[in-house]
């Protein structure tokens, strides 16, 4: 007869664990973003915040905290707010090359002002994102963690 082992577990760590590192895909489109929110005004920000439906507080860390694992939902809100509100190009924020007819669907998708539009400028980024996901090479991009 087998003697029952016991589980022990460990105390709990006073450290955090590490979170892991944003892939360098999402982080050189967290860095247009960046690009984009410098040029605007403090008030313009508080404004978008608002629009996203977030505490302007945790838009600034959004933008701010270069640590901070990004989660994909929250991105591609934030993504259609940005084309919605300041008329951005979405290819340009995905990969950093602009395309007049993405641009061009995108501003019309963004005139309608219902939430119903909303969620067709959403619907339209997240495909983006993801087409242009899927063309990504990989192999030539190290996330930042690895660079520095």
């Amino acid at each position: 007869m087998q003697k029952k082992r016991r589980l022990s577990f460990l105390p709990a760590r006073s450290t955090p664990l590490p979170q892991p590192v944003n892939d360098a895909f999402i982080e050189a489109i967290v860095e247009r973003l960046r690009a984009v929110v410098s040029r605007q005004s403090f008030d313009a920000l508080e404004a978008f915040a608002k629009t996203l439906g977030v505490a302007p507080m945790e838009f600034r860390a959004f933008i701010s905290e270069r640590d901070r694992v990004i989660d994909l939902n929250f991105l591609i809100d934030v993504l259609a707010a940005f084309v919605r509100e300041f008329a951005v190009d979405p290819r340009w924020l995905l990969i950093g090359q602009y395309d007049a007819t993405t641009h061009r669907e995108a501003l019309l998708l963004g005139e309608d002002q219902s939430i119903a539009g909303a969620r067709s400028l959403r619907e339209f980024v997240r495909r983006l994102y993801d087409k242009l996901r899927s063309s990504v090479d990989f192999s030539t991009m190290a996330p930042r963690a690895l660079r520095e």
